[in-house]
């Protein structure tokens, strides 16, 4: 029996209509910034490869890349780096300047309790400090960091992280990224390609999934809280909830519509799948990154293969009996 599926729209999160619009993407684009691009104006950011990560350190490069398109998230941080602005030197003058940034957004409970989080957080550092100072036998004079009830003595600088589609898509597909290694070396493209395969095996399947939704608008985060490889946003987080658990899979072009297809699905899978992304109120879409048979070895080590690649979705619903069925009056 088929039937026609109307799509979900998107649930907007409230108050986003008073929020500030930026850029979908971190490069000068015409229609939006109104000036054609071009290599004079390019933007140009830098992160380093850290385990499985890319770490993006310089203020500038984090700002940008997480206001225009929300890429990467603050290592200390739920999403938009902010613990600098909040937590590095909790005084009486950052105080201030959080009551004036956040002072309009929180409630005053929330607001109260993240002062008492982070005055906390600056008296254990404080306590740890004094009882290493006092197993080294300083003296007074000699202690290598200053000791004050206002300062704290050990600065905590906050990242922002990269994900490897993430990061592969800035430099690939926007070309506005260059990724260092440990020895400050910058990455080729192929060399990244086959550096993140090796990181990832899964590699291919998902950045093909991660580009295609990015091509097409979306933006596209990290699912793992779901239980999936992404989540989909319109438009970016502060103004729309997501609206699907996007799961990715590798198949060759011989496979589509086989039943010899290697994946972990049982219907227990896919029922607890669905179940997860229905309590959230999202949708389940499964992702078929489709690979030419003919592709070899060789190829893959390159980039240049993805334009040899499909990509099929597959919207994943719950039938339910007493809404759909056969003859029901409407």
């Amino acid at each position: 029996m088929a039937c026609s599926c109307r799509l979900a729209d998107p649930r907007k999160k409230k108050g986003a209509d008073n929020l500030r619009r930026d850029p979908p993407l971190p490069i000068p684009i015409q229609n939006t910034a109104g000036e054609k691009a071009s290599k004079n104006r390019w933007c140009n950011y830098v992160g380093t490869l850290q385990g499985d990560v890319v770490a993006v350190d310089r203020l500038r490069d984090m700002t940008f890349l997480h206001r225009m398109g929300f890429f990467g998230k603050g290592s200390l941080s739920k999403a938009k780096p902010e613990f600098d602005e909040l937590g590095n030197t909790f005084n009486e003058g950052c105080k201030i300047r959080m009551t004036k940034k956040y002072g309009m957004k929180l409630s005053l409970d929330e607001k109260n309790a993240r002062e008492e989080k982070f005055e906390a957080i600056h008296h254990e550092r404080l306590k740890q400090h004094n009882q290493w100072s006092l197993k080294q036998k300083f003296t007074e004079t000699e202690l290598p960091v200053k000791q004050s009830k206002m300062e704290d003595p050990y600065e905590i600088n906050e990242f922002l992280y990269l994900s490897l589609e993430e990061a592969f898509f800035l430099s690939f597909g926007l070309g506005c990224l260059t990724v260092l290694n440990g020895e400050k070396e910058s990455f080729t493209i192929c060399q990244l390609w086959n550096k993140f395969r090796e990181l990832k095996p899964r590699f291919i399947e998902t950045y093909v999934t991660y580009h295609y939704y990015r091509s097409m608008g979306w933006v596209v985060c990290d699912g793992m809280i779901y239980g999936a490889d992404f989540l989909l946003y319109k438009d970016g987080p502060p103004f729309y909830h997501s609206s699907y658990a996007v799961n990715a899979y590798l198949i060759d072009d011989d496979q589509i519509g086989g039943t010899d297809q290697s994946h972990p699905w049982t219907w227990s899978y896919l029922t607890c799948m669905n179940r997860i992304a229905e309590h959230v109120a999202k949708e389940v879409l499964i992702s078929f990154a489709i690979k030419s048979k003919d592709l070899t070895e060789e190829e893959l080590s390159r980039p240049r293969c993805l334009e040899k690649f499909q990509l099929q979705e597959i919207l994943l619903r719950r039938w339910i009996p007493e809404k759909h069925r056969e003859g029901k009056s409407k």
